[in-house]
């Protein structure tokens, strides 16, 4: 798909960029920048798109993007308060504290964080939630203290073990010009229809080419056939309700567009490396 390039404007008495996103729904804008970003969702849920990567979020996820690796944020609105979807997000370049700056011995944890960011990472568990703490207060600091918190953040983030990687190592997006448009009516059909029996001929027919075409397609822009896609979103879906509702695994399997138990279980495991009830009894208070 066609990433847009974005460039973040510094204001002139700070070293990187640090603001809360708010907003009805936060639409779908495949883009990218030569500054890495981390981003954490206060309020909200959707889809988040990575490189090749596709998954859910919700409030509590934390993210950390390299350097011109295309991504979006994709949410969706519900009626009342949590209808504000809500984040921060912190953009800066590898040398903005100077050349070499993380190769000092003291920030050599920080420098190996960031070469590891270069294809994405979500952040699980206490460490995250630490992380969270700072930065919801770090867009309103300013000067010495603004900075030393990002710092540790970093740190801290560095030294945690609950880390996710999100986009394969292989992916490199092929930019042409019509893809963006071509995507979003993709996602948005996938998700309108996902509980439904979608087919390869019945997608393609919607998107106006054939089942060939848009194999390819997909392959392209996301690293991932139809299939794959659906399974990643079904999965992702499955997960949220796991979490935050009490309907057993088998209505879960079939509310998120499964139709056979044993299939459901095993994507499940293929994906997320354990099974349905193992992540629910992971994720219980």
């Amino acid at each position: 798909m066609q990433a847009t390039r974005e460039k973040p404007v510094i204001p002139g008495d700070a070293s990187f960029l640090a603001f809360v996103r708010e907003a009805k729904v936060f639409e779908f804008l495949w883009h990218l920048h030569a500054e890495y970003e981390l981003t954490f969702i206060d309020r909200g849920h959707g889809r988040r798109l990575v490189g090749d990567h596709v998954s859910t979020f919700g409030a509590g996820d934390l993210v950390l993007l390299g350097p011109n690796l295309p991504h979006t944020w994709i949410s969706q609105s519900n009626n009342g308060r949590d209808s504000i979807q809500r984040a921060v997000v912190i953009q800066f370049e590898r040398e903005f504290l100077g050349n070499s700056f993380f190769a000092r011995p003291e920030l050599r944890n920080i420098d190996r964080l960031l070469q590891r960011a270069q294809h994405g990472l979500q952040f699980l568990g206490a460490g995250r939630d630490r992380a969270a703490r700072q930065l919801l207060e770090l867009p309103q600091q300013t000067g010495l203290s603004r900075l030393l918190t990002l710092i540790r953040v970093l740190d801290g983030l560095a030294r945690t073990r609950h880390v996710k990687p999100l986009s394969s190592a292989g992916f490199s997006p092929t930019v042409r010009q019509g893809d963006d448009a071509r995507i979003k009516r993709f996602c948005d059909h996938v998700e309108r229809d996902l509980t439904e029996p979608l087919s390869l001929g019945g997608v393609a027919a919607h998107m106006h080419m054939s089942p060939r075409t848009l194999t390819r397609f997909l392959k392209r822009t996301l690293g991932m056939t139809l299939v794959d896609y659906l399974n990643e979103l079904r999965i992702g879906h499955a997960c949220a309700q796991l979490i935050n509702t009490p309907f057993t695994v088998n209505e879960i399997c079939f509310k998120v567009g499964f139709r056979n138990l044993s299939h459901f279980n095993r994507k499940f495991y293929a994906i997320k490396k354990c099974t349905p009830r193992e992540f629910r009894r992971a994720h219980e208070s």
